[in-house]
Formats: structure tokens, sequence, C-alpha cells
């Protein structure tokens, strides 16, 4: 992303890789924390629960929607928490976040399924996406240019799940 995003003009500087996050003890620890510690909750119910309860009635694509939703009301008040985000590059917008939020779960969906339903899997997934985005210092503007390549991999992930049951 951070190559298109050079290449079509939305930014000149996509990544600011900070070396703090691995390298300064308490900084590494936080990021452990938000990145990995934090979401685990998330992961049993939204995961462990809610995605398997739904894929009892709905196929990966709907059951993931719907997740995918679910998630995105969880985490819409966090926008109006003041200092939330303080200690993060992130900057949150709701018009791109949101959407962005219901196609990673698509993401996450197959994760999921493919590891035989491991929340760990998701988890470490999970726990990716928010070290990565933290230590490689994604430019403000990068986040909304990843909605595109969000709804992209989703859209795929939707065609090939589609595929699967014809």
């Amino acid at each position: 992303m951070a190559g298109g995003a050079l290449v079509l003009g939305v930014t000149d500087r996509p990544l600011g890789i900070d070396w703090d996050l691995v390298t300064t003890p308490h900084t590494l620890a936080f990021m452990f924390l938000l990145s990995f510690i934090f979401p685990a909750v998330e992961e049993i119910g939204l995961r462990g629960y809610w995605l398997d309860e739904l894929q009892k009635r709905f196929d990966p694509a709907v059951a993931g929607l719907i997740n995918g939703a679910t998630w995105a009301v969880w985490h819409t008040p966090f926008i109006w928490f003041p200092g939330y985000y303080a200690n993060t590059t992130f900057r949150p917008e709701l018009w791109w976040w949101l959407p962005s939020i219901v196609l990673q779960t698509l993401l996450i969906v197959w994760v999921y399924n493919g590891t035989n339903r491991s929340i760990l899997g998701v988890l470490m997934f999970y726990g990716m996406m928010n070290f990565t985005g933290e230590f490689l210092g994604l430019a403000p503007e990068m986040f909304p240019f990843m909605l595109v390549g969000n709804f992209l991999a989703g859209t795929v992930l939707v065609v090939a799940w589609c595929r699967s049951r014809i």
C-alpha cells in the first residue's frame, strides 16, 4: 500500500518507522499489551463465541460482515474518549475506520476458519496489524487509503467463498 500511495501521490512519506517502539522497553511493553493482550478479550468473545454462532446460520462472508459490524460498533465510542489514542500514531475517522474494521473482519474470518478456529492464530494476525501499523509509523493520510486495500482483499475473499459454494 505504501508503494501505491507514493505512485498515486497520496503522500510523499507513507512510512516513518519508529525504532523506539522496539528499542525502548516500556514502549515495547505498552505496544505488546495494546497489540496482543488487550485484543485477546475481543477475540475470545467476537470470534471464539459470536463468529462460531454466526457461521452456524450463515456462510463465512455474511457471518464476517455481521461480526465486523458488531466489532465496528464496539470500537465507535473510542473516537470520543479524550486521549485514548494519545500514545499512538493512529488518528481514526469514522468514515474510513468503521468500513475498514468490517472489511478486516473478513480477513480475520479467513484466518480463523483456515486455522481450524484458532483464537491464537486470529490474535496473532490482529496483533500484528496493530503492532506493524504503529511500528511502521503510517502517515495519517495512509489510513483512509488502506480502506481501498481492505476492500480489495475483502472482495477477493467474498468471491472465493461464493465460488466454493457453487
